[in-house]
């Protein structure tokens, strides 16, 4: 199971194009409105593969206030949730002190 949450104020328009099906994209489903969040959307995936190219799509959004825009990615094996910002030249992953990437990660099953 994979999860990708969006968190963009007032960003409706430019997120509904990700809120319709397109067989054209690397990945299937669409984002979902949260009901609880003003410009907060979410998509989850049975694999994390299954999310491949939706930071891709997110970042190539004509987004009014790109350096507002929060994506969070949370893969199976993950603890935390990942934070991706748009800075500069592409997505860049948000970090934590007490958490270094990939620190994140549980260790795989037998090790």
């Amino acid at each position: 199971m994979a999860q990708v949450i969006v968190l963009a104020r007032y960003e409706d328009e430019v997120m509904e194009p990700l809120t319709r099906p397109d067989e054209a994209r690397s990945w299937h489903g669409c984002f979902v409105q949260l009901p609880w969040f003003v410009g907060g959307w979410h998509i989850e995936f049975e694999r994390w593969n299954g999310r491949r190219g939706v930071l891709e799509d997110l970042e190539s959004l004509p987004w009014n206030e790109p350096a507002c825009v929060q994506v969070m990615l949370h893969d199976e094996d993950d603890d935390l949730f990942g934070l991706w910002m748009f800075r500069g030249r592409g997505p860049r992953r948000g970090g934590h002190p007490r958490y270094p990437a990939g620190a994140h990660r549980r260790p795989a099953a037998g090790r």
